[in-house]
This record gives structure tokens, C-alpha cells and sequence, in this order.
């Protein structure tokens, strides 16, 4: 009797895995291939206490339908911070830490994140109700190559999803329109509601050039048409996975920076 084959199991990529492959190929392939460990930076940081500090309120209001205090909320920040400085996870090259000695960078990013928190706390939290936070979820794509998978910020009592963003510079709704991770998430609301939600919406933070903060909010709608055309792009990054293409980020983009390549500094196709 033959013995069976062996089934080979489809890859299943998380939405993360898009936003890097098309990033950089070869940052990608460091990361996901030679499993090196890359180098966050201030931004990174910064939107991770953010986002520890969200998570902390948001997941406490599915029960009690308030939102925490300020002063409640504010040592899950600093502490993603610290976490994140004690542990070398962040490079010490880029915007605003530069020059900076360990413990005035993180000193620095703390109080940055601490005013967007504060923020975020107020303005964008204090309208929603969540019904479950921090969703892990995996889709089974029949007619795909591939699986995909996923954590949702937040699905709201509106049949919602909110994501939030922490950014350099202001979102416009064209980006929100165009952006692949409400389509990905409306597949693991679907897989997980039976239903597909009513819409996406992001909650943004962004420092204007003056030091002030905006917060706001984007709305998009997702459509089949969407769905295809993320699924594509997917199904494009598997194909050049399968042969082995890890295209680089041009040297001349604004993506060869330590500020926003976590693999910068080892980079082969960094310029030294």
C-alpha cells in the first residue's frame, strides 16, 4: 500500500505581511526568511504605547461601557516604551532620538506618546463601544494559493470595525479608500460574524508641524470589487515568494531611512 502523500499546507499570511513585502522586498526577506530582528524606531515605538494603552481601556469597556481615566491608562504607555528601550528593540539613528542617550530617547517618546494617548482617550475612544477587542482570526481562502490572517483593533456595537493609526503626516480619504486592510479585516468579520461589517473606520492621531495634535476620523466602504483586488495583490507577493524575488526599495526612497526600515541598518543595499 502507497503510503499517502503529504498534503502540503497553504501559507497563511498575516495583513502585516503585505504593508512589508510591498514596503521592501528585501527587508521583507530579512525579516520572514533569515528571521533577523529588526530595529523599531520612534514612530513604531510611539504608535505601540499608544496602541497598549488603547487596548487596556477598550478592552475593560465591552463590560462597563466607560472609558478609563487618563492617569489609568498612562502607565501602559510608558511602559511599551521602557519595554521597547530595555530590550534594544529600538535603533538608535532616527528622528528625534539621534544623539540621544537610552534613557532621554525613551524619556522623549514617552512624553510624546503620552500626550497622543491622552488624545486618543478623549476625542476618538469616548465615541465608540466596543464589542470585542484585539479579534485574532484566520480566513480559509478556497480559491487561493494562500490563507489569510489577522488581529482586529475592535468590533463595535455600530457592526463597525476601528483600527487607529499613530502618523507623521495627516491620512487623507483617498489612502483610506485605497488602503488593503479594511477589505482583509471585512473577511475576518465575515468568517467571524457571518455577516460582513457595515463599514471601517480609522481613528488618527498625527503631530501638525506646529507641535499640535489632530485627531480624527476616516470612513470607508468595503466592496466584492475591493476584496478581488487585495486578494490580487496578495496573490501577486505569494507568487514572488514562490520563485524567490525580494525586490528592494529603490536607494533613493524615502523608505531607506532609519527612520522607517526597521532592517536599515543591515542592510547589503544601504549605501554606508
Amino acid at each position: 500500500m502507497e503510503a499517502e502523500k503529504e498534503v502540503k499546507r497553504k501559507p497563511t499570511y498575516h495583513q502585516s505581511r503585505l504593508s512589508s513585502f510591498e514596503f521592501c522586498g528585501w527587508a521583507d526577506y530579512l525579516q520572514n526568511i533569515e528571521k533577523k530582528r529588526g530595529k523599531g524606531n520612534f514612530y513604531s515605538c510611539q504608535g505601540s504605547a499608544v496602541h497598549a494603552s488603547r487596548k487596556l481601556n477598550l478592552r475593560q469597556k465591552v463590560k462597563s461601557h466607560n472609558d478609563l481615566t487618563f492617569d489609568e491608562i498612562a502607565d501602559a504607555c510608558r511602559d511599551e516604551v521602557n519595554r521597547q528601550f530595555d530590550e534594544d528593540k529600538i535603533g538608535m539613528n532616527g528622528d528625534f532620538i539621534s544623539g540621544k542617550s537610552k534613557s532621554a530617547a525613551a524619556g522623549f517618546t514617552i512624553d510624546k506618546a503620552l500626550r497622543l494617548a491622552r488624545v486618543d482617550l478623549r476625542q476618538l475612544q469616548s465615541v465608540i463601544q466596543p464589542v470585542e477587542v484585539e479579534i485574532k482570526k484566520e480566513v480559509a481562502l478556497s480559491n487561493w494559493e494562500f490563507d489569510l490572517g489577522m488581529t482586529m483593533d475592535s468590533r463595535d456595537d455600530d457592526e463597525m470595525i476601528t483600527d487607529c493609526k499613530t502618523a507623521k503626516m495627516r491620512w487623507s480619504q483617498a489612502r483610506v479608500d485605497e488602503a488593503y486592510q479594511p477589505p482583509v479585516y471585512a473577511l475576518g468579520y465575515k468568517a467571524h460574524c457571518n455577516v460582513y461589517p457595515k463599514g471601517f473606520r480609522y481613528h488618527c492621531l498625527t503631530y501638525t508641524p506646529k507641535g499640535k495634535i489632530s485627531a480624527y476620523e476616516l470612513q470607508t466602504e468595503i466592496s466584492e470589487q475591493r476584496i478581488i483586488s487585495m486578494l490580487n495583490r496578495f496573490q501577486a507577493m505569494h507568487k514572488a515568494i514562490k520563485t524567490g524575488v525580494f525586490t528592494p526599495a529603490h536607494g533613493s526612497s524615502w523608505k531607506c531611512s532609519p527612520n522607517w526600515c526597521d532592517y536599515y541598518s543591515q542592510c547589503k543595499f544601504v549605501r554606508k
